[in-house]
């Protein structure tokens, strides 16, 4: 290959180009040759093709291709290079591949802070908590270097899942000491470690705050029922360049929920149109789910027909929405609009519906929800086939309810605590299955 760093620039501008291409498929087939050596014999010039192959790399190669890089660099003397060990280092970005990292780390006989970081990124990244503390307090002790604010920023992400108080604690000293306390990836961080209280001590010192801080803090106040401080944050959120993520609408409709201030919830509905914040599926999402939960089915189903695309979550949100205010009819025909165009609900939807159907003693739809639920394989579990019951006793259909209840694997235990429960249909139907329903019980007595 003698013209193997004209291919090289020609990759180069190639990837520039197209990102989402596979890299190994083109930029490099001396990796994938039986020679071990790239075909340069100037160490300089072979040193600047390793560097740029490595800066190449797209996020997508297999680890076989790590592997041979890595080998590239050994083969060429290159093995205690730290320039190029740290971006080798990276490149194992796969969980299956975390352990050729540590095996490359710790080889290098010299480690600078860039190294360090890596590596604790890394263990960050795939879960490994207890890995990336063990490695960041000997990179606190055996280095001279400082971590930057977003290995500080991982290192106390990881101290928050560990559920590790003293940790973070002795964190939260090293980062104010380093003086990373203002750093907004760091101080986003510490705010979602503390509790509320300590959070927001946290909060009020940062000069500057990113959307995601600003998340953290009206979420939890929402969440510790402080909702409120939930709206007074986002009042004061209001008077900064932040614009609200789908996230704070979220706990702020849940705080004005809480509080019953459906206005509140109007208001803030208008000021997300006002701000020309992007109304994307999500947000109309909690929006319609915000509404029905407070009675306004109207604003929820305007909403709900703005929506272009509906997903699943779209047709299970407008119809619980119409069950949870006794729009059984409604509620009902959403779920034939659903099973037409070939959306499944789970075992929890398929029970709701049934019960919108008893509700209304609805019996031809109660059976076509029953189709359904054979189809798709829901009949098996228990709490569709009570609900199954319900809806036919109410329906008055007697012998429907007690095929079902037959059918119950468990019905002396499921069964039972259900069947004398129906408070609906004739009272010689209830009357009868509570006579069916005592039989049973004799029955597994002797």
């Amino acid at each position: 290959m003698r013209n193997f760093a004209l291919h090289l620039r020609h990759c180069q501008k190639k990837i520039t180009k197209t990102q989402a291409l596979n890299f190994s498929t083109f930029a490099c087939p001396v990796l994938q040759s039986q020679d071990p050596c790239l075909p340069i014999q100037n160490l300089q010039s072979r040193r600047r093709a390793l560097v740029n192959l490595l800066q190449l790399r797209v996020s997508d190669q297999p680890i076989w291709y790590d592997k041979r890089m890595h080998a590239q660099v050994v083969v060429s003397g290159f093995q205690d290079d730290v320039f190029l060990a740290n971006l080798l280092l990276p490149s194992y970005t796969k969980s299956d591949s975390i352990v050729y990292a540590r095996k490359l780390f710790d080889k290098m006989p010299e480690k600078n802070s860039v190294t360090w970081s890596s590596m604790v990124s890394r263990y960050t990244k795939h879960g490994n908590d207890e890995e990336a503390l063990v490695m960041f307090s000997e990179f606190c002790w055996n280095s001279d270097g400082k971590p930057n604010e977003y290995t500080l920023a991982s290192v106390v992400r990881a101290c928050t899942r560990l559920g590790g108080v003293d940790q973070g604690a002795q964190v939260h000293s090293f980062v104010v000491k380093t003086g990373f306390d203002q750093e907004v990836y760091v101080g986003t961080s510490l705010v979602d470690f503390y509790s509320i209280e300590e959070a927001k001590l946290i909060f009020d010192g940062l000069r500057v705050k990113s959307a995601v801080t600003w998340t953290i803090m009206i979420s939890g106040y929402a969440k510790c029922g402080r909702s409120e401080v939930s709206l007074k944050l986002f009042n004061q959120m209001r008077d900064t360049d932040v614009l609200p993520n789908k996230y704070v609408l979220s706990s702020l409709l849940i705080a004005c929920f809480a509080l019953k201030f459906i206005g509140g919830g109007k208001q803030i509905h208008a000021y997300v149109l006002r701000r020309g914040t992007v109304m994307d599926v999500s947000v109309v999402h909690i929006l319609v789910d915000f509404y029905t939960k407070s009675g306004e089915v109207q604003a929820g189903r305007k909403l709900f027909n703005i929506i272009v695309v509906k997903d699943l979550i779209s047709w299970t949100t407008m119809t619980a929405g119409y069950m949870q205010n006794s729009f059984n009819r409604e509620a009902v025909k959403r779920f034939s609009e659903m099973a037409r165009l070939g959306w499944k609900l789970d075992g929890f939807g398929c029970s709701s519906i049934l019960t919108s159907c008893a509700s209304l003693e609805a019996l031809n739809h109660g059976r076509e929800v029953h189709a359904y639920a054979i189809r798709v394989n829901l009949v098996y579990e228990d709490y569709v086939k009570n609900s199954l019951i319900d809806m036919y006793a109410k329906c008055d259909s007697l012998t429907n309810a007690r095929r079902v209840f037959d059918s119950m694997a468990d019905h002396n235990v499921k069964g039972r605590g259900f069947i004398p429960c129906n408070d609906g249909g004739d009272i010689r139907t209830r009357d009868t299955l509570e006579r069916t329903w005592l039989a049973s019980c004799f029955n597994q007595q002797h």
